[in-house]
């Protein structure tokens, strides 16, 4: 996760959103 962003700041959504968008892109990353 970016640590850039406080996560306290953000909504369940955004927060849900922050997490597939990474997780997509360490999948596409292998």
């Amino acid at each position: 996760m970016r640590q850039g962003v406080p996560l306290l700041h953000l909504s369940r959504k955004d927060k849900m959103t922050l997490y597939a968008a990474e997780n997509e892109g360490e999948d596409g990353n292998e």
